[in-house]
């Protein structure tokens, strides 16, 4: 097995659209937190994906502006590049093949998603788990519930805490991955009858063959809740997975039971409510229990 260091450079490629901005500032905060306060060895990469079919007005203005502003605080730079990718219909693929001729072909990728939380244990997992054409690496992170569902009240916790009654591990979703530039363009060339419509990365890297494709519990990648919409244009098994994930990830059964069970008591306490004005004589006799 070729040889492995904690001090490989790992590039972060963070995509964003129109519809998921709104996470990036937290984003840029954790970087700056963890990788350039800390001196890590790592860098930024964001991907500014652009509709056609929106007007002429720049949609991530005010992300570039956070971007300039992270470039002169820092004496050496914040170390965060761009490019804008204009498509209708992106995908891993779409993305990735325009993120690959950026970089040399010995360089380590990581792609993002907005919500994750950066540290340095999970970045050093990813230096530890990724090998230049030998193993590419899909992590199995830890996935905050809704906070309304699961806290009682505001202001909720600014730290995800690894708890049944907090999260859980998403065993259904494959979208943070990291790998060599090489290791990736090898697959997209030996992969070029892939329907990229409806396969992912994941699916790439198993059906080449020649990698390891490691898939592990990642306790050091935790990720935000966020609204998950499902694409119906995808494969049927990855969007049946995305309806899992989906449905799973708004809070635990215990949790989702309980709440079910005070929304029906709230509902039989105006049930009674109501018959009370409405005068029944047979209302002091009856209880929430006996509306069910």
């Amino acid at each position: 097995m070729p040889y492995v260091t904690e001090n490989s450079r790992v590039n972060l490629v963070l995509p964003i659209s129109s519809s998921n901005r709104d996470g990036v500032v937290s984003f840029l905060d954790s970087y700056a937190h963890t990788c350039l306060d800390s001196g890590d060895s790592a860098n930024l990469f964001i991907v500014f994906i652009y509709d056609p079919v929106n007007g002429k007005d720049d949609v991530f203005g005010v992300l570039k502006s956070m971007i300039t502003y992270y470039e002169n605080k820092y004496q050496n730079g914040a170390r965060i590049a761009w490019i804008s990718l204009h498509t209708s219909n992106p995908t891993e693929f779409t993305i990735m093949d325009a993120v690959s001729k950026k970089f040399a072909p010995e360089s380590l990728l990581l792609l993002c998603t907005i919500g994750m939380e950066l540290s340095t244990e999970f970045l050093n997992r990813v230096r530890m788990n990724t090998i230049n054409g030998w193993q590419v690496f899909f992590p199995i992170g830890f996935y905050q519930y809704k906070p309304n569902l699961i806290y009682e009240e505001k202001p909720y916790p600014t730290t995800i805490e690894i708890s049944k009654n907090v999260g859980h591990f998403d065993r259904s979703l494959y979208e943070q991955s990291s790998f060599y530039n090489s290791d990736y363009l090898s697959a997209r060339k030996n992969g070029t009858e892939i329907d990229e419509s409806k396969n992912d990365l994941f699916s790439m890297f198993v059906k080449q063959g020649k990698l390891h494709v490691f898939r592990a519990v990642e306790p050091a990648l935790k990720h935000r809740y966020r609204h998950r919409v499902c694409n119906p244009a995808l494969d049927e098994g990855a969007y049946q997975r995305c309806l899992v994930s989906r449905s799973q990830g708004l809070a635990s059964r215990a949790q989702l039971a309980m709440l079910i069970f005070e929304h029906q008591q709230k509902v039989d306490k105006m049930h009674l409510k109501v018959l009370h004005k409405q005068n029944d004589p047979n209302v002091n006799h009856m209880n929430p229990n006996m509306l069910k």
